[in-house]
């Protein structure tokens, strides 16, 4: 004769602690990717950030350099060193690939616009991003009032604006 079971043990349910944690580890399986892919992505879009401030502060130097009016001002020559100083500060950044605009030097009264455009690679999720956002052209334009260091002329320097955008159009 074989073995009977018990219809008490048939009926009865596992161990409710050990569904609990069973349960838990379901959940885990699931929220964890959800949770790691929205950590990465802050830390994707912090370092993005962090590029387009270094264009803006690159912006910012150019427009600088290329706002100062000498006594025997080239125009030519001022726009090569407002973009030196441009490329000069995204170099010590790091910052690869950038295209610098330089236009308005040795004009009293104007202003030196310095625009700077630089493509931005995802490094964290590249095979993710790429998909939806190949590349992210991040952009930044400087603007400041020439100032004249001759002597001749009254007027005064300084940043008359500036204004930093992301995306692949310009933003000013």
């Amino acid at each position: 004769m074989g073995k009977q079971s018990n219809p008490g043990q048939a009926s009865r349910s596992p161990d409710p602690a050990r569904r609990r944690r069973a349960t838990a580890m379901v959940e885990m399986a699931i929220v964890l990717p959800v949770l790691l892919t929205i950590l990465f992505a802050i830390c994707e879009f912090s370092i993005a950030m962090m590029h387009w401030q270094t264009l803006g502060n690159a912006a910012r130097e150019g427009a600088r350099e290329g706002s100062l009016f000498r006594s025997t001002c080239s125009a030519s020559q001022a726009a090569a060193e407002a973009e030196t100083a441009a490329n000069d500060t995204l170099s010590a950044a790091g910052v690869a690939g950038a295209t610098v605009t330089v236009s308005g030097t040795c004009v009293i009264p104007g202003s030196t616009t310095v625009s700077i455009v630089a493509p931005y690679d995802f490094l964290f999720l590249p095979n993710f991003v790429a998909g939806l956002v190949p590349t992210l052209n991040l952009t930044s334009t400087s603007v400041m009032r020439n100032s004249d260091l001759s002597g001749t002329s009254g007027s005064g320097g300084g940043d008359s604006g500036s204004g930093m955008g992301m995306g692949s159009g310009s933003d000013s």
